[in-house]
């Protein structure tokens, strides 16, 4: 089992990309364009009511901070879509298996 499997078991969560995006995602980490062609990350719930202050970053949101948004949806809605345009630019797995050892106690728990 993949660190990103294990972590979506764990979380009861669905972590996935635009290809195999199906339904509508809880929480998404899209990156967009501007008008003159800089770079920006979304971190939502609802892109049609972005938070300016909240959601959107100029730099690629870290690690932390993704699963921060993750776990707390997570524990609000079971069974949640994520969906994350590139999960191994930004969960990559020796990150997520740090997050599991940090997180899980050895009997399955946090």
């Amino acid at each position: 089992m993949t660190p990103l499997e294990r972590l979506q078991q764990h979380l009861n969560v669905t972590i996935t990309d635009f290809d195999t995006l199906y339904g509508k995602p809880v929480l998404q980490l899209t990156e967009y364009l501007t008008a003159d062609d800089y770079g920006i990350y979304v971190l939502t719930e609802d892109p049609n009511q972005l938070d300016w202050e909240n959601d959107v970053y100029y730099y690629k949101p870290d690690f932390d901070t993704i699963m921060e948004r993750i776990v707390e949806v997570a524990e609000n809605t079971p069974e949640a879509k994520i969906f994350i345009d590139d999960i191994e630019e930004h969960l990559e797995d020796y990150q997520i298996e740090q997050w599991l050892n940090d997180n899980i106690d050895d009997d399955g728990t946090e």
